[in-house]
């Protein structure tokens, strides 16, 4: 997407985390996307210019928050397997 977006287009997103899997890709995605003079929607934050000031606050902070949230999945995960393999229901493709 980043190779073909070209100068006025805009790219539509669902959620942030759907764009990138840590908030320093979030933002390096962001950059190159404004370097090219294209746009960037994303449809959980509503209607915030990420390329302003407060709408690179915003998008930062959420960012921040959606890799969190990623991390604290695979974590519990991690620990259902753990858990499984304790109590002997380990399955072979962990």
């Amino acid at each position: 997407m980043l190779d073909f977006a070209r100068e006025g287009d805009t790219i539509h997103v669902m959620k942030v985390d759907r764009l990138a899997r840590n908030t320093i890709d979030a933002l390096q995605i962001a950059d190159q996307l404004s370097q090219k003079g294209a746009g960037l929607v994303f449809h959980d934050l509503g209607n915030v210019d990420i390329n302003s000031d407060v709408g690179r606050v915003i998008y930062t902070t959420i960012s921040a928050f959606a890799e969190m949230e990623r991390k604290r999945i695979l974590q519990r995960c991690n620990e259902g397997r753990e858990r499984a393999k304790a109590e002997g229901r380990h399955l072979p493709f962990s």
